[in-house]
């Protein structure tokens, strides 16, 4: 199969992670590295910079292995594996690359493909976007009637950067191809809905948790279907990561038998 480069950087990034974790010696007081182990080091490394290592850079490569090697088992020892959520999600991931069968990846019909495209449509839209100009005042600087003096000031035209001059991380500034998301995750989603809900080209008092912004309207992009012909290798892409999510999950139903879990209710 044929993957962005994207794509191949994130599976390769796991499966190389899961390489190391299958490679490292048993967690005890002996750090045991054969020569297999050496040439597996030294050919990932040479893997990762794409040229192959001098004599004294494989002597670096195996002192780095062993060095993250102890630092892996004070890890263990230490319970950072159990406390730090970065990586358990590394450990997580590596285990799941492990999971796939060693199976040779089928090649999707265009069947297949159309149909995923369209189950998964609003994936691949162009989203709406607008460009706006903005004077912003932090909470505290503007009571009620200050924001309609404001306000006031602008319909006039008075200087924005007159408005602003002495406040305190106000700021005047042109915010162009926002879309609603983006707005959402800085500002909250009630201001990202106000925002996008503007049909006009006057200016408007909007709230969020950081202050209030003067909005003026300035362009609009609506949303835009993109066809399949215009998407196609990305849906192949995502068509491919999303076999190896469904093997991943029926691997792990496979063997989850083997856990008692317990979620809720008091420990004693």
């Amino acid at each position: 199969m044929t993957l962005r480069p994207l794509v191949l950087l994130v599976l390769s990034a796991v499966t190389l992670f899961a390489w190391y974790g299958a490679a490292a010696p048993r967690l005890d007081d002996t750090i045991d590295i054969g020569d297999t182990d050496v040439e597996a080091v030294v050919a990932f490394n040479e893997a990762v910079r794409g040229q192959s290592l001098t004599p004294a850079g494989r002597d670096s490569a195996v002192e780095a292995y062993v060095e993250d090697e102890i630092l892996v088992r004070e890890a263990y020892r230490t319970g950072v594996d159990r406390g730090d959520p970065r990586t358990r999600t590394l450990l997580a991931d590596a285990a799941r690359n492990e999971l796939q069968p060693d199976t040779t990846d089928p090649q999707p019909t265009e069947a297949q493909l159309r149909t995923y495209f369209t189950e998964h449509r609003g994936r691949y839209a162009i989203r709406a976007v607008v460009t706006f100009h903005q004077v912003f005042f932090p909470f505290g600087w503007l009571d009620d009637s200050g924001e309609a003096a404001v306000l006031d000031s602008l319909a006039r035209g008075i200087d924005q950067y007159a408005l602003v001059a002495g406040v305190e991380f106000a700021n005047v500034q042109v915010v162009r191809d926002i879309a609603r998301t983006s707005m959402s995750r800085s500002f909250g989603r009630r201001f990202a809905e106000q925002l996008f809900a503007i049909d006009d080209t006057t200016w408007h008092a909007l709230r969020s948790q950081q202050g209030v912004h003067f909005v003026l309207v300035r362009g609009r992009r609506p949303r835009r279907e993109r066809q399949f012909d215009e998407v196609r290798a990305y849906v192949e892409d995502d068509w491919y990561l999303s076999l190896f999510v469904d093997r991943s999950r029926e691997a792990l139903r496979r063997i989850e038998n083997r856990y008692q879990v317990i979620v809720g209710g008091e420990r004693e």
